[in-house]
């Protein structure tokens, strides 16, 4: 039942013209994802559907999806994996999310398309998040990327760190990023010859920091 309400919810929000569905670190419950684009194809919505995730996915998992999913927005956080696993248990995190990345690229393409209004309706782009003080994560990050899927990948850098309650004690996590640090990803950026995507800018902290010692954090 539960099910029916989220998609009855989902097409009061389309109707108002929406044409976007995202859903966001879903790799967990994908079952429950793929019965909620079905429903929705049964009532005869098709918004574009895009899977946003930490990039740390199982081929398997994807190749399960690829006829649901438009758009992929996977993250790539860490080229070091002794960092992938203090910040986010995730040992071998560059070898398995560059696989998955692979594998997103073969199902979209690496050039995404985009309707006349320039919306984009089908690819892949590959989100990357400054930490302060691993300049040198995010270079060797970018460089690898680059490396691997070519300058033509569609990238996203955020700047929008910002310490939570629970890392402000933390020796490398308890700031925002500096100047000098977005200017030397920025220079990385432009000297490894990436020419589409998207650079947020450096106050872009405060425009995306909820409140989590609300208990509802992002209202």
């Amino acid at each position: 039942m539960y099910l029916e309400d989220a998609v009855s919810r989902i097409i009061k929000i389309l109707d108002s013209g929406i044409s976007f569905l995202g859903f966001v670190s879903p790799t967990h419950q994908i079952k429950q994802m793929v019965e909620i684009i079905e429903l929705l194809h049964k009532e005869n919505y098709f918004p574009t559907i895009l899977y946003n995730t930490n990039g740390y996915e199982k081929i398997n998992t994807l190749k399960q999806i690829e006829k649901y999913i438009d758009i992929y927005l996977p993250d790539f956080k860490y080229f070091d994996n002794h960092i992938a696993i203090q910040y986010s248990s995730a040992p071998h995190y560059k070898e398995i999310t560059t696989n998955a990345i692979k594998e997103m690229i073969r199902q979209k393409g690496i050039v995404p398309k985009f309707d006349k209004n320039g919306f984009m309706r089908q690819g892949v782009v590959v989100r990357h998040l400054i930490l302060p003080n691993h300049i040198e994560n995010s270079i060797n990050t970018l460089t690898h990327i680059n490396n691997h899927f070519g300058r033509n990948l569609y990238i996203s850098i955020m700047a929008q760190y910002f310490p939570t309650p629970l890392v402000k004690t933390h020796p490398k996590l308890n700031r925002t990023i500096s100047t000098d640090e977005y200017d030397t990803v920025v220079d990385t950026i432009d000297n490894l010859g990436f020419f589409n995507g998207w650079i947020q800018d450096l106050d872009n902290n405060t425009q995306y920091k909820p409140d989590f010692e609300r208990e509802n954090p992002f209202l």
